[in-house]
C-alpha cells in the first residue's frame, strides 16, 4: 500500500516536472541571446544594426501566426506529436543559426524558432490547464512563470560567456529544448481531451471573454515593451549609470516577477476581485519612479515595483484564460492570449514612436516612459470603474481562483 502511494506521487511528480519544463522556452526565445548582438555585428558589419536587432525580435512576429495555428491544431492531431513538433522546429531553429555563414540565413532559422515556439508558448499554459484544475492550476500557472524567469535570469549569462568565445556558440543555448524534448517524451502523458465537466472552471456562455483577454495581454505588452527596449536608453538620458547599470535593472525586474510569482496563488486569493486593482497600481508606481525619479535607488525601486505588477499581471491573464476556456477550446484561448502578447510586444515601438508627435521638445525617452505611466494610470482608472460597476461576467465569476 505504501509503496503504492509513493509510486503515484513519482508520477505526480514527473508529470509536473515535464509540464513545467516547456515553461523554461517562453522567454529565453529572444531574451537569451541579446548580449551577443555586438559579436554578431562585427561578425557581419555590412548589416545595420536595425537588422541586427530584428534578428532578435524577428521570432515574436512569427509566434503570433505559429501561435493561433497551434490552437486550430491542437484539437485535430495528438496534443503530444504537436508538442514534440514544435520542440523540435525549436531546437533546429534555435542551434541551426549557429552554422550559418550568411545573416539572411540565420534570418530563415529565427523564423524557424518562431514558428516552434509558437506551440511551446501555447502549450506552456495548455498543458497545465488540460492536467489541473482550481487551487492546483493556479499554483502551477506561478510556478511555470517563475520557471521562465528563472531561465532568463541564467540564460543571458550563460550566452555572454559563450559569445565571448564565438558568436556560434551563443546559439547553443537553445539546446535546452532537447532536454525539455527528453522529459516530456519519457514523463509527458497524452493530455486528455477535455477537462471533466464537474472539475472544470469552464463557464458557459463566456467563451468570447477569450478575445478580450486576448486584446488585454496586447495592451499590457505594448504599454510595458518599452522597459526592456527603452531602459538602457532612459538610465544614460539620466546620467545615473552604464550599461552595466542597465542590464542589473533588468535582473531586478526578472527577480522581481519571480519572487512574486512564488506567492501568486495566496495572492490571487487574498485579493481576489481586487488583484487587478493592485498589480496595476504598481504598475503606475514603479512606472512614475522610473519617468519622474533622478536617483539611482528610485529608478530602481520603480523597476522593481513594475516588475512585481507584471509577476502578477500576466500570469493573471493567462489564469483567466484558462479559466473562461471551454475544455475543448482551451489550446485555441491561450494562443489567442500568446498571439496578443506577441503582437504587443513587436507594435509596441511603433506606438510610442507614434506618440513622440506629441511631445514639446522634451528627452525621447523621458516621455516615452511618461507615456506608459499615463497609459497604465488610463488602465488603472478603467479597473477601478470594473470593480466598482462589474459587468455580468464578473458578477458570475469574483474570485479569480
Amino acid at each position: 500500500m505504501k509503496s503504492t502511494h509513493l509510486k503515484e506521487f513519482t508520477n505526480m511528480d514527473k508529470k509536473k516536472i515535464s509540464v513545467l519544463s516547456v515553461s523554461a522556452l517562453n522567454i529565453m526565445t529572444n531574451a537569451s541571446i541579446a548580449p551577443m548582438l555586438v559579436y554578431l555585428s562585427r561578425a557581419f558589419p555590412e548589416v545595420s544594426m536595425t537588422n541586427i536587432r530584428m534578428m532578435l525580435t524577428l521570432p515574436a512576429l512569427v509566434i503570433i501566426f505559429s501561435s493561433l495555428l497551434t490552437g486550430i491544431l491542437a484539437n485535430k492531431l495528438p496534443k503530444r506529436t504537436l508538442l514534440f513538433s514544435g520542440l523540435i522546429l525549436y531546437m533546429i531553429g534555435g542551434i541551426g543559426a549557429a552554422f550559418c555563414n550568411q545573416f539572411s540565413t540565420i534570418l530563415v532559422f529565427r523564423i524557424i524558432l518562431g514558428l516552434g515556439a509558437g506551440v511551446t508558448n501555447t502549450f506552456s499554459t495548455a498543458l497545465i490547464s488540460s492536467f489541473y484544475d482550481g487551487e492546483e492550476r493556479v499554483k502551477l500557472i506561478g510556478n511555470s512563470t517563475v520557471v521562465s524567469h528563472a531561465v532568463a535570469v541564467i540564460s543571458p549569462l550563460l550566452t555572454g560567456w559563450l559569445a565571448s568565445f564565438s558568436w556560434r556558440y551563443a546559439f547553443g543555448i537553445y539546446g535546452i529544448a532537447l532536454i525539455v524534448l527528453l522529459i516530456t517524451f519519457f514523463w509527458l502523458p497524452e493530455p486528455p481531451a477535455a477537462a471533466p465537466a464537474q472539475q472544470s472552471s469552464f463557464k458557459p456562455g463566456l467563451t468570447k471573454m477569450g478575445t478580450i483577454i486576448a486584446v488585454n495581454a496586447g495592451l499590457l505588452m505594448v504599454t510595458f515593451y518599452i522597459f526592456p527596449t527603452g531602459i538602457a536608453h532612459l538610465i544614460d538620458a539620466r546620467g545615473i549609470g552604464n550599461s552595466q547599470a542597465a542590464g542589473f535593472a533588468a535582473s531586478i525586474s526578472t527577480m522581481a516577477s519571480t519572487l512574486i510569482n512564488l506567492f501568486f496563488a495566496k495572492l490571487m486569493r487574498f485579493f481576489k476581485r481586487y488583484v487587478w486593482v493592485f498589480s496595476i497600481t504598481l504598475m503606475v508606481a514603479g512606472f512614475a519612479l522610473m519617468a519622474f525619479s533622478t536617483t539611482v535607488f528610485l529608478t530602481y525601486l520603480g523597476v522593481f515595483l513594475s516588475g512585481c505588477g507584471m509577476g502578477i499581471l500576466f500570469p493573471g491573464i493567462m489564469l483567466r484564460a484558462t479559466q473562461y476556456a471551454s475544455p475543448n477550446n482551451t489550446a485555441r484561448t491561450i494562443s489567442m492570449v500568446v498571439a496578443g502578447s506577441n503582437l504587443g510586444q513587436f507594435l509596441s515601438p511603433f506606438l510610442y514612436s507614434f506618440l513622440q508627435r506629441w511631445n514639446s521638445g522634451g528627452i525621447p525617452i523621458l516621455y516615452d516612459f511618461q507615456t506608459a505611466t499615463v497609459l497604465f494610470g488610463i488602465a488603472l482608472l478603467v479597473s477601478i470603474v470594473l470593480l466598482i460597476f462589474p459587468t455580468s461576467g464578473q458578477r458570475e465569476s469574483s474570485n479569480p481562483t
